[in-house]
Parts: structure tokens; C-alpha cells; sequence
């Protein structure tokens, strides 16, 4: 027997990040979740400066999403793809309903060498 439910996470100020780092971030992902299958999503980051960041996502809720890369670099005008998967799970968790859970993707210019 297979069940469906939609869990969302939300980016955390996504317009205020992408103003303050140049990186472009998607607002929210939606999860489809099928009870004792993985399921996962893609965020995509779009480098729209000149240089090179540095990115690292955390998550309100580590136990439950796996984020692949959770560090990296995005390069100049270029975007970068980051998996983020939720394992199977056999039930359905008590909270899912009221997932509130976020993302938080922190980004830094990388400095050329001297």
C-alpha cells in the first residue's frame, strides 16, 4: 500500500540573500513523499556576479533531509545544482503536516590569490 503526501521547505529570505550575495536562489521546494520510497528535490543556484562563491546550506531539520553538496562553489555566471532527498520513511511523521521546515543557503566571495 502506497501513500502520498506533499511536505514543503522554504528558502530563508531567498530575495534578501540574493541581494546581499549575488546568488539566486528558489524560494521553495515541494516534496512529493511516497511512503518506503526516496524522494528528492533540486535547488538550484544561479551565480549572476563576476566571482566566484563559496556556498553552505544548512537545514531546521538535518535528521530529516540529506543535502548533497552541502558545500561548494559556484562559479561566475553559472549555476549549480544541489540535491536535497528525504530517505524512505515507513510511516507518515505527526509533524508533516505542519512542516515548517527551511533552508538557509549562506554564500561568500572567493578572493582571487595574490
Amino acid at each position: 500500500k502506497s501513500s502520498k503526501v506533499e511536505s514543503m521547505a522554504k528558502g530563508e529570505d531567498a530575495a534578501a540573500a540574493e541581494l546581499q550575495s549575488g546568488l539566486e536562489v528558489q524560494e521553495s521546494l515541494r516534496f512529493n513523499v511516497t511512503l518506503n520510497q526516496q524522494c528528492s528535490e533540486s535547488l538550484q543556484l544561479i551565480n549572476s556576479t563576476a566571482a566566484a562563491l563559496a556556498f553552505k546550506i544548512k537545514t531546521t531539520n538535518p535528521k530529516r533531509y540529506l543535502v548533497r553538496p552541502n558545500i561548494g562553489i559556484c562559479w561566475p555566471r553559472e549555476q549549480t545544482a544541489v540535491l536535497i532527498q528525504i530517505p524512505p520513511m515507513s510511516a507518515v511523521p505527526a509533524d508533516l503536516a505542519k512542516c515548517r521546515d527551511k533552508f538557509q543557503v549562506l554564500s561568500i566571495p572567493l578572493e582571487p590569490p595574490l
